[in-house]
């Protein structure tokens, strides 16, 4: 008798089913992978880009405050009209900037093409192109990059390429049409997107002017704040559930200043406040204060919600919060620095009462002329006697000046341009500079400078314990 083996019908269909939802499985895996890292080389490139055009603009207006944006910021000329109307074309880009600017025709804004080469940005591929607004300074990806059924013109949101017009009574893909409120006599009104752990440093580029329903993600509805000036009083409201935490520098790139006074809006009814400038600690906010360093100032606030039942009973309790942050980028104060100059020695000392937390010496070299510490990037303060520590978290800077305490001799090998000038061609050159000899085989040249050597000391608190380091 004859024994025939094989594989049943359904058995080879399970078989099959087994196999397809396998492949199903790694396809979707590598194509959250591709769009991954598709996601991750557009934002590098946008970051990039906006880091240089900011750095651009501010560097050449602190020598130029009358120069423009056109003239400040590396670009390969405006677009022309048939430049613009061939956007329409790309309608997530048309899309994109409609919603960003709230324009109807995207060919009345100042387009430019911008020069990567130019601001030093190091971008993925050397073929994309790159639109900049002028009146925005918002960047543009001309052709878009698609990743997770999106095309992103932006930074700020892709848009699905089957989208519908903004005019289209049923909105799709999570887009919703939202109507802001004002109160009644409001003036400048204005409103802002702001994204989860951002680093303010420009407010004049968050905020846009508000002429009527804005479209947005529905998930962004929790980060929309608005602005207005009520009764001469300027007003901000932060999102619902979210406590007003907002820092506010009294001077804005790019204005330049040796100094910059910071004021902390904070929601009237938050219970803890609490900011931290540079590397300090967390300090609870008294009132505005001034920095001299460009540095990151960090805002925080807390409150407490205990709900109870009709019979006093808790039944829930809320912890609301706010946070902000603002980078410092316009402070100039036109010192040259001398890093191989002797540094100044702190050392921690014991409290000597209930009020310190700790005590700070510092230790300057004999040449120091003015000696100088900081407390948390604050003005400057002149050291004459311990300094007295009174919150934990305050961070320390100490440095000092010299005038002519310190001569240092440099040789080196001239540069070319050098090799065929007179004396009195060097004259016109190095005004600055005190030729003491002059040869054919030897130039030497002296020069003054105020300079200043730093360290910082932190006293802080980590993993439950006092801390002190340097």
């Amino acid at each position: 008798k004859t024994k025939e083996r094989g594989v049943s019908l359904i058995s080879l269909v399970i078989t099959i089913i087994v196999v397809i939802i396998l492949a199903a499985i790694v396809i979707s895996n590598l194509t959250n992978n591709t769009d991954a890292a598709r996601k991750a080389r557009f934002f590098h490139d946008m970051s990039t880009l906006d880091d240089g055009v900011h750095l651009a603009y501010t560097s050449k207006y602190a020598h130029n405050p009358d120069i423009s944006r056109e003239e400040a910021i590396p670009n390969k000329g405006a677009l022309s009209d048939k430049e613009k109307n061939e956007i329409k074309k790309v309608p997530t880009l048309e899309k994109s900037i409609k919603l960003v600017t709230g324009v109807e025709d995207v060919t009345t804004r100042k387009l430019y093409w911008l020069d990567t080469d130019g601001i030093g940005a190091q971008v993925t591929n050397k073929k994309d192109r790159f639109i900049i607004d002028m009146e925005n300074l918002v960047i543009y990806d001309y052709d878009g990059k698609y990743f997770f059924e999106e095309r992103w013109h932006t930074i700020r949101f892709g848009l699905s390429e089957s989208k519908k017009d903004e005019d289209d009574e049923d909105l799709e893909d999570g887009w919703i049409r939202l109507v802001l409120n004002y109160p009644e006599g409001s003036t400048n009104r204005q409103y802002r997107i702001s994204n989860p752990g951002e680093v303010r440093s420009d407010p004049k580029l968050e905020w846009t002017d508000y002429t009527g329903p804005i479209l947005v993600r529905q998930w962004q509805t929790k980060y929309v704040w608005i602005r207005y000036n009520l009764d001469g009083k300027d007003v901000i409201e932060a999102p619902e559930g979210t406590l007003l935490v907002y820092i506010k520098p009294d001077k804005e790139p790019p204005e330049k200043a040796e100094s910059i006074k910071v004021t902390i809006d904070y929601d009237e009814k938050a219970e803890i406040k609490e900011y931290k400038v540079g590397n300090s600690g967390w300090q609870e906010y008294k009132g505005e204060f001034i920095v001299t360093k460009n540095v990151t100032i960090k805002a925080r606030a807390y409150r407490t919600i205990v709900e109870k039942d009709e019979n006093g009973n808790i039944v829930n309790v809320i912890q609301e919060n706010g946070t902000d942050q603002y980078k410092i980028t316009n402070i100039v104060d036109g010192k040259e620095i001398d890093e191989t100059l002797e540094a100044p020695k702190l050392t921690r000392q014991e409290a000597e009462n209930k009020e310190e937390k700790a005590r700070v010496s510092i230790e300057y070299p004999e040449h120091a002329k003015r000696m100088i510490y900081l407390v948390n990037s604050g003005e400057e303060r002149t050291y004459e006697e311990i300094i007295s520590i009174k919150e934990w978290g305050e961070e320390i800077t100490a440095y000092y000046y010299t005038e002519d305490g310190v001569t240092q001799t440099l040789e080196d090998v001239p540069p070319y341009f050098l090799l065929d000038m007179t004396l009195e061609d060097m004259k016109k050159v190095y005004t600055d500079w005190q030729i003491i000899s002059f040869s054919s085989k030897e130039v030497v040249m002296r020069k003054t400078l105020e300079a200043k050597s730093n360290e910082q000391y932190i006293i802080g608190e980590k993993n439950g314990y006092k801390k002190y380091y340097c």
